[in-house]
């Protein structure tokens, strides 16, 4: 699992939109990182609840879990402000992370 994310992470960046600019492209890095981060283990490839949900750009848009610019009708985003996600969680997501991906969300979710 951790093999298959990294794989992932280091790829980011072929799959990156050329349209992007470099504060784009830096945000869009941040956020995939932050979703790596608290949600790959459950939702990422191989994770434990895969059935429910990739990481991945194409399928958070597609399964409409990010709403592009439109933080509160993202389901990704408000399960999070509303500490249903992540479930396993020790300690309360970062506030500094959930704004970043607020951020990202607000700025069209692009990768």
């Amino acid at each position: 699992t951790l093999i298959a994310l990294l794989a992932f992470f280091l790829c980011l960046p072929a799959f990156a939109q050329k349209s992007l600019s470099p504060a784009q492209a830096k945000l869009a890095t941040e956020a995939h990182q932050i979703l790596v981060i608290h949600c790959g283990k459950c939702h990422g490839v191989g994770g434990t609840r895969t059935d429910d949900m990739f990481i991945d750009h194409k399928t958070l848009i597609k399964e409409g879990s990010v709403v592009p610019k439109n933080p509160a009708g993202s389901p990704l985003y408000t399960s999070i402000v509303e500490g249903d996600m992540p479930k396993k969680a020790r300690e309360k997501f970062p506030q500094a992370q959930l704004e970043k991906i607020k951020q990202w969300i607000a700025a069209g979710a692009k990768f």
